[in-house]
């Protein structure tokens, strides 16, 4: 029997028939993988807006880049952000090496950025001139990362930040406004025409920067056309099963809207995420840096970054250590998330060790524990002990930007499920037993009596005994890992 398409109309409505598929409810942990022009840069992960921005009362962190670009390379007019492209080389880029290391450590999906804020294609685009086949590493960065992927058995997804240029580019247009060389305007002004003889020649930085404006100025029709266009062609000609918005909402009203019907109706497989989505039926609500405190009833994804910055940044530790993320997975999953785990490559494509070494740990841990991450449910309780993330007052909403490094303790569970199995995990170091209250005899979340226990480090049946004050389990000293312990819970069929 053939089973009828789904279509979709660009509505809210339309797009909430849109069931979050399994593969994702099940995958748990992503990459998320900043590389491109910024890069190069080795510096910060907005610079290509930053650089442009002269006085600390423009935004303080603006004028650091600036002086550092003056500094490190010359003035915005003379050696502006375009010029970075000929140093992302790539020449070290080994995406099958990349994509395997990411999946032997627990990864099922890769999501690496598309477009971005910049304004440039990391794939063969037929909309933007300024792409990754022609220009820095002419080579089709989307679509090697889609064949290592599809190699490996790996889900492919791909970001979109460039919905954001219109205003994030805008100062690339400005000049100084003191100094020696006030009102010499930065490179945003150049023309097709500058670039004879250049290593640019044939291409017009308007079409990259787009052209002079104000930051404050709408954005016009024709440009939420032409990304729309490049969005769409990105989906059709690259297939991912997931699209990352950096955005509330849907970018762009009804081509936001006109993307994910289109989307929805060619991949069954399809997930949206979105930071503020007014539909958490119709797309996946993502978390920047943040988590959720409580259980929620809606699949969601936290992306946070291991390294210091999104994109690489010379010279600077990572920001967490692979314990914490451990810890951050367990937490996350145990509430209905995912985790998307941001890496930075160096501009020759290759991963810092540093880097490399902490996604080691974690896949250390997850092939002895992953039965209580992947593929699993929440229960009807995300865990119990006194740390837990707590929501913030913030602008963005309930988990954006609130990450913080929690001290757990032996006291601090959280739960998952996997058919009639429970599991629990404890996040703080734990002793020689497990004492979780939540599971006291008769307790109104599973009121069967514990049957059995079993230990995920080694598989051996672990002693208990279940109370009307908890359930307490015997734990071997070869047992205490300094990340996180999990057990398996088995219940009797009947109370």
């Amino acid at each position: 029997m053939t089973v009828p398409k789904e279509t979709f109309e660009a509505r809210w409505a339309s797009l909430e028939q849109h069931a979050v598929p399994d593969w994702f409810r099940d995958a748990k942990f992503g990459i998320f993988l900043h590389w491109g022009i910024h890069s190069a840069t080795e510096h910060h992960a907005w610079y290509g807006r930053k650089m442009y921005l002269q006085h600390a009362d423009e935004d303080p962190e603006g004028a650091e880049v600036y002086d550092f670009h003056a500094r490190e390379h010359g003035h915005p007019s003379v050696f502006g952000f375009k010029d970075f492209l000929p140093q992302w080389t790539a020449e070290h880029w080994d995406p099958e090496e990349l994509v395997e290391l990411f999946a032997s450590v627990g990864a099922r999906y890769v999501t690496p950025v598309a477009l971005y804020h910049d304004n440039f294609d990391n794939f063969d685009s037929h909309f933007q001139p300024w792409n990754s086949v022609n220009l820095g590493p002419r080579r089709d960065v989307l679509g090697e990362w889609k064949r290592a992927c599809e190699a490996r058995g790996v889900r492919l997804g791909a970001s979109d930040h460039a919905s954001r240029a219109w205003q994030w580019m805008a100062p690339a247009h400005l000049a100084d406004s003191s100094g020696p060389l006030a009102g010499v305007t930065y490179d945003g002004r150049l023309t097709a025409a500058d670039g004879a003889g250049t290593w640019w020649e044939g291409y017009d930085p308007q079409h990259l920067y787009l052209p002079p404006r104000l930051e404050s100025d709408p954005e016009p029709q024709w440009w939420k056309e032409q990304w729309t266009k490049r969005v769409q062609q990105m989906l059709r000609d690259y297939q991912p099963d997931l699209l990352y918005f950096d955005w509330d909402t849907l970018p762009h009203g009804d081509f936001g809207l006109q993307i994910a019907a289109e989307f929805y109706e060619a991949n069954p497989d399809a997930v949206i995420t979105v930071k503020n989505p007014p539909s958490t039926d119709a797309v996946v609500c993502d978390t920047e840096k943040g988590r959720f405190a409580d259980l929620k009833d809606f699949v969601w994804q936290c992306d946070t970054t291991l390294n210091h910055d999104w994109f690489y940044i010379s010279d600077q530790p990572l920001r967490m250590t692979a314990t914490q993320v451990i810890q951050t997975l367990i937490d996350i999953v145990s509430k209905n998330g995912n985790l998307m785990l941001n890496v930075g490559l160096r501009p020759d494509g290759t991963l810092p060790e540093d880097q490399r070494d902490a996604l080691l740990a974690v896949g250390e841990w997850l092939a002895v524990n992953g039965e209580a991450i992947f593929d699993t449910r929440p229960w009807s309780l995300f865990g119990e002990g006194p740390t837990n993330v707590h929501e913030v007052d913030n602008p963005l909403g309930e988990g954006h930007f609130n990450e913080t490094t929690l001290d757990y303790t032996e006291h601090d569970f959280r739960f998952t499920t996997k058919g009639d199995l429970l599991f629990a995990v404890c996040l703080g170091v734990a002793r020689s037993n497990l004492e979780l209250r939540s599971l006291a005899r008769g307790n109104v979340h599973d009121p069967r009596p514990v049957a059995g226990v079993r230990s995920l480090a080694d598989g051996a049946e672990l002693e208990f005994e279940q109370s009307s004050k908890a359930l307490v389990i015997h734990l071997p000293s070869q047992e205490r890992s300094p990340a996180a312990v999990a057990v398996e819970i088995r219940f009797s069929s009947s109370p």
